[in-house]
């Protein structure tokens, strides 16, 4: 399937409904790039989307129980089948236009191919059903096209005419979002990340896969660029810090933290090595979420009288917060009812999205959120471009992490086709406020792909298509 060039390009996180981060002016651009570009182009180009090109995480349905499970061994599950292919149906019917462009590209030159990676967020891909279905939006049942499609059920890709070429989306070296079960990699063909949960088949659920269902998806329709910072590591850092301060984030996010700090504390002790030895959470974070209640009682906030109202039982929740032995059954009440927690934007302290100066103690939940996902693949990499190695390796492409990367010995990181979150040395943004919608002002997008051509892949270029800073 090799051509003149190979084009690489990662991270589209093509979704639908609220949830969905590919907007239009990102589609615009990757039709254009398609259309414009590579269809254009004199020589056969095989373009390799190497990961999280679909983001089947948030596609509809996005939240629900029936969408995580566990396996008799209490291996974390996520999706069926049937639901994953939902999810493709509704990604197509809300970028039919990207679909088209990559029929068009396909058409434009006998020779072009495509090669699809899954990535953590579209392991739905090794379903059979969502191949099929995949292949059957983008080629309208022409066979001759459908023969130039293939995706690729391994870790790492290398060409057939350019095997010095390793190509590799990277969550299997991010320990949040890796899929091993009991230490052995399930990210192959041959051992796919589908296991059953006593009655029927379902994919595995890393790390991040649960983050999202059990807490980002919530809120992510109300801050559509919550999950827009990243690395998740820094993302983390962001979202357990509203607990602590009311001028950081809304009481919502506060709660939600602390469900995310019960989850991890329950999770290293269950699944240990998701978290690679995260310390004892500290229980700091659970008394500033009871301050915050406490004062918002004080203060007679609109908030707590509906809380209070709705709350059941005919005790009054002020006494009952003075109770240990309530407190985290009505910290796990309002976990559950979120929209309970809906209130007037507050004035935003300065400098906390940077974190600087943020306390630790707030921030316990060491290894699994502190790790520096970008580093790991850089060392991955290196490791693999060692002259040493026996995979004969001069050029290593990555993505996953977001973080565009250039380094001499080889490696390129693509960084993604969705917006970001910029932490500029000057730029002092507030809180949560700019992760609402048509914050653009601080989420740019730069939209990068390499170009190889197969004949010199020494000379390997990373190339920005379009970019915008909105400075």
């Amino acid at each position: 399937m090799g051509g003149d060039h190979i084009i690489v390009i990662s991270d589209l996180h093509i979704s639908a409904a609220a949830l969905d981060d590919f907007d239009c002016e990102l589609e615009r651009h990757f039709v254009s790039f398609l259309e414009g570009d590579l269809a254009l182009r004199p020589y056969a180009v095989e373009l390799v989307i190497n990961g999280d090109f679909l983001d089947f995480v948030q596609a509809p349905p996005h939240s629900g129980s029936n969408l995580q499970s566990q396996s008799p061994e209490k291996v974390p599950l996520c999706f069926t089948q049937p639901q994953s292919r939902q999810k493709l149906a509704a990604i197509h019917a809300a970028h039919e236009q990207t679909f088209r462009a990559l029929q068009r590209f396909l058409a434009a030159n006998a020779a072009n191919s495509l090669v699809v990676l899954p990535g953590n967020h579209d392991a739905d891909f090794f379903w059979p059903g969502v191949r099929e279905d995949f292949i059957s939006f983008l080629c309208d049942r022409d066979a001759v096209l459908a023969k130039r499609i293939h995706i690729h059920l391994q870790s790492a890709y290398r060409p057939n005419k350019c095997r010095q070429v390793w190509i590799e989306h990277g969550q299997q070296y991010d320990p949040v979002n890796s899929f091993f079960v009991s230490e052995r990699p399930c990210w192959s063909e041959e051992n796919p990340p589908i296991l059953s949960d006593g009655k029927q088949d379902r994919l595995y659920a890393c790390l991040g896969t649960r983050f999202l269902i059990d807490y980002l998806n919530n809120l992510d329709a109300e801050y559509p660029f919550v999950d827009n910072v990243k690395p998740f590591a820094r993302f983390v850092r962001l979202f357990l810090v509203s607990v602590a301060d009311p001028h950081f984030g809304p009481m919502k996010a506060a709660v939600a933290g602390w469900r995310i700090i019960e989850y991890l504390s329950k999770l290293a002790l269950t699944h240990p090595r998701d978290l690679l030895g995260v310390e004892k959470i500290e229980e700091k974070e659970k008394t500033d979420l009871l301050v915050r209640l406490q004062e918002a009682a004080r203060r007679k906030d609109a908030i707590f009288a509906r809380i209070n109202d709705a709350y059941p039982g005919d005790r009054d929740l002020r006494m009952l917060l003075s109770d240990p032995a309530e407190r985290g059954r009505i910290f796990e009440w309002l976990a559950d009812h979120l929209d309970f927690l809906e209130e007037p934007s507050v004035k935003s302290k300065e400098d906390l999205l940077g974190l600087d100066g943020v306390d630790d103690s707030y921030l316990s939940l060491s290894k699994g959120f502190r790790l520096n996902e970008t580093a790991l693949l850089v060392d991955a990499a290196i490791g693999l471009l060692d002259h040493r190695s026996q995979e004969a390796v001069e050029l290593v492409i990555m993505g996953h992490t977001h973080e565009p990367v250039e380094k001499p010995e080889g490696y390129y990181n693509t960084g993604s086709w969705t917006r970001y979150y910029r932490f500029d040395g000057d730029v002092r943004p507030s809180s949560w406020s700019i992760l609402k919608e048509q914050s653009y002002v601080n989420f740019p997008f730069k939209l990068n792909y390499v170009d190889i051509d197969i004949d010199h892949p020494s000379a390997a270029q990373m190339i920005c298509f379009k970019s915008r800073d909105y400075d």
